[in-house]
């Protein structure tokens, strides 16, 4: 009789060793795919946070090339206005030279 409750006393430490080592295999597990899930967002973050620069970065580019643009045509602008007000100055001092000869 002793020896068959000191057997079951046995199997009932063993089936509670068994039920803890799976209790600290779930936790375990639990905390791994929190560790995954958690580590997945913040890759993803940092990924969107990359790719956000990356977008800034280029709609920056674009801007600056805008601005470039129109920084080159308003030069090219400028200048040929400022020609043609020149030319149309040299034309007319021609042309009062030639009418100042003429009389």
């Amino acid at each position: 009789m002793a020896a068959g409750l000191r057997t079951a006393a046995l199997v009932a430490v063993a089936f509670f060793a068994l039920a803890a080592t799976t209790g600290f295999l779930a936790a375990t597990a639990t905390f791994l795919a929190a560790g995954f899930f958690a580590a997945g967002f913040l890759a993803a973050g940092f990924f969107a946070a990359a790719a956000g620069f990356l977008a800034a970065a280029a709609f920056g580019l674009a801007a600056a090339a805008v601005f470039f643009a129109a920084g080159l045509a308003a030069v090219f602008f400028t200048a040929a206005f400022s020609s043609g007000a020149l030319l149309a100055a040299g034309l007319a001092l021609v042309a009062g030279f030639l009418d100042a000869a003429a009389r």
